[in-house]
């Protein structure tokens, strides 16, 4: 696992869109990083993963990066955490090409969110695969939503089988 530091958790988290105007210019950003109930940004290191963020007591509270296996890839969730596990807002994306943007509660995905999908197969116009579903999730891309497919199709995911 590489080296992560406080440089780049900032820069990761400005790209993600967890920063405010500088008050120096207002062009230039700065990651809110500090949290008034939160202690200092802490580093923790545990077999396969690696974290950097907010804490108390300990355990990770508040905003943080979370670098980890995943199977055969990696993941990297940059996002809010309570009691440890990843819930409320966050990003998530692996080394595979999926990525989702939304809402996480008790360490799943959970609520409203933007779930980019990984073909394994080449798509085609004969043969088109899931690109996008934007809606709701149940630790997975379940529920009211629409599921956009290569071919730019777009179907209800109410009316579409489950995909799993």
């Amino acid at each position: 696992m590489a080296e992560v530091t406080l440089q780049d958790v900032q820069l990761i988290a400005i790209s993600e869109g967890f920063s405010y105007p500088d008050v120096d210019g207002p062009v230039a950003k700065k990651a809110n990083l500090q949290g008034s109930w939160c202690s200092a940004w802490q580093a923790q290191t545990a077999k396969d993963e690696k974290y950097w963020g907010q804490t108390v007591a300990g355990t990770r509270q508040g905003f943080g990066v979370l670098l980890y296996k995943a199977g055969h890839a990696t993941a990297r969730y940059c996002g809010q955490f309570e009691g440890g596990l990843r819930s409320g807002l966050g990003l998530l994306a692996t080394s595979r090409g999926e990525c989702y943007k939304g809402t996480f509660r008790d360490d799943f995905m959970w609520g409203p969110g933007v779930f980019h999908f990984h073909s394994l197969e080449q798509a085609s116009a004969e043969q088109p695969t899931r690109s996008l579903y934007r809606g709701m999730m149940n630790g997975q891309p379940r529920g009211r939503g629409i599921l956009t497919w290569s071919d730019g199709k777009e179907v209800d995911s109410l009316a579409a089988p489950a995909v799993d």
